[in-house]
């Protein structure tokens, strides 16, 4: 996702279902690592789909730092930035 940040994976698509079968065991870790590297839209949404599903409160704190810091990497674009911004909204509320 990193190199195709543009592509169309779906809404949340067949490679989301198939990675999100990895929960607890390692994909939250390697998901965040890819947002603080390179975030894209869809790797933003997955990110925000793992906090609403983050039972551990220090974990969906550490997953939300990394949502905020969305819009200081400079490898986000303004799609990116946007998506993770309405996302935070939706948080603070």
């Amino acid at each position: 996702m990193e190199d195709h940040p543009a592509m169309d994976f779906g809404s949340p698509g067949a490679l989301v279902h198939v990675i999100e079968k990895l929960y607890g065991a390692g994909y939250e870790g390697a998901l965040t690592e890819s947002v603080l590297r390179r975030p894209t839209a869809h790797t933003a949404w997955m990110l925000n789909r793992v906090i609403n599903g983050a039972k551990d409160e220090a974990q969906r704190r550490q997953f939300i730092s990394a949502l905020r810091g969305i819009a200081s990497n400079a490898s986000a674009d303004d799609e990116t930035k946007e998506r993770a911004a309405g996302f935070l909204a939706r948080l603070e509320r």
